[in-house]
């Protein structure tokens, strides 16, 4: 589930590097190099220093580098903590993301919250916590969240109506270069798909929040946050009922099939309304826009649930709610 969508055989357009999409941005609430300054690499032999300069490119890690795919890093301020990083999606749409992909320069921030936004970027929710290991796992994620926050270790929901947030330690970190990577899906599901967990996964906003430093760092030089690369895969939002989407043009348009139409497919065509409009959740059902029986004199048809039961179907039975205009 961590490299492919876990829905089951509904059409679904491919998954693409959000981040690195025309239309995306990054904005971060630290960043090093104005003025200049120094610091120490992570898992250096020695003391000697390296500088953080805006005026001079081969020495600045401005935010914008985290859209980059080419080797490059955004890097904060020393001794600044807590401090955040946040990927709007392409042009501030809402997509579905199913991986996200961190690589730290630095050393991992005691404690690091990924929060999403649903509206534009107007409010945040927590999307995952994480701490670094200690004897209790429960007393760090409260000593950092607060007392609001339910600890877990893999963010799995048994509530499959509710989707939330967990608090856990750093899970197993693999390491490239000497560099941590995490790795975590959001939509951690293999067989139950609903509404409610699809909602949890469309966002427009991605925040990265790191705060505390390693007690291994006691200068000020090495105290510091940097992401060496951050990577969002994601698709556009159709509503299980496009294979193709658009990510060139604002709004994205998906190729609507299954009858429907609208850029995300989140309408029936106009004479196709005998039912009502449903979200495909699996490949065996794949809520398909039903048609009206117009007798080819009417170019467009309502469903009315008022109508339910009395308007015949295609098949000339009593179904649906379908009203011809």
């Amino acid at each position: 589930c961590f490299t492919t969508p876990c829905l089951s055989n509904e059409l679904s357009p491919p998954l693409i590097t959000l981040n690195e999409t025309s239309g995306a941005t990054v904005t971060a609430s630290s960043t090093c190099g104005d003025p200049p300054s120094f610091f120490q690499p992570p898992n250096s032999n020695t003391s000697a220093l390296l500088s953080c300069n805006n005026s001079d490119s081969s020495q600045s890690y401005p935010a914008t580098n985290l859209l980059d795919p080419t080797p490059s890093r955004w890097q904060s301020e020393n001794t600044v903590s807590p401090v955040s990083a946040t990927v709007s999606l392409p042009d501030n749409q809402t997509f579905e993301v199913y991986l996200l992909f961190i690589m730290f320069y630095s050393k991992l921030p005691n404690a690091l919250v990924i929060e999403v936004s649903r509206d534009g970027g107007g409010t945040y929710t927590p999307w995952q916590y994480y701490v670094s290991p200690t004897d209790d796992e429960s007393d760090a994620c409260q000593a950092a969240f607060g007392g609001d926050v339910t600890t877990r270790f893999m963010p799995y929901d048994d509530d499959i109506t509710n989707p939330r947030a967990f608090c856990s330690l750093y899970p197993q970190l693999s390491v490239e270069g000497g560099l941590s990577q995490l790795i975590w899906g959001p939509l951690f599901m293999r067989d139950v798909i609903n509404n409610a967990r699809l909602d949890f996964i469309r966002v427009s906003h991605v925040r990265i929040t790191m705060s505390g430093f390693s007690s291994e760092l006691t200068g000020a030089e090495q105290q510091y946050f940097s992401l060496s690369e951050v990577r969002i895969l994601g698709r556009c939002v159709c509503h299980g009922h496009a294979s193709a989407c658009d990510t060139s043009s604002s709004p994205y348009q998906c190729s609507c099939e299954h009858n429907t139409a609208g850029t995300r497919c989140e309408t029936c065509q106009h004479l196709y309304n005998q039912q009502p409009w449903m979200q495909s959740l699996s490949g065996e059902d794949t809520s398909s826009c039903e048609a009206c029986n117009c007798m080819e004199h009417a170019t467009s048809c309502v469903y009315n649930e008022l109508a339910e039961g009395q308007s015949l179907d295609a098949a000339g039975n009593l179904s649906g709610g379908g009203v011809c205009q």
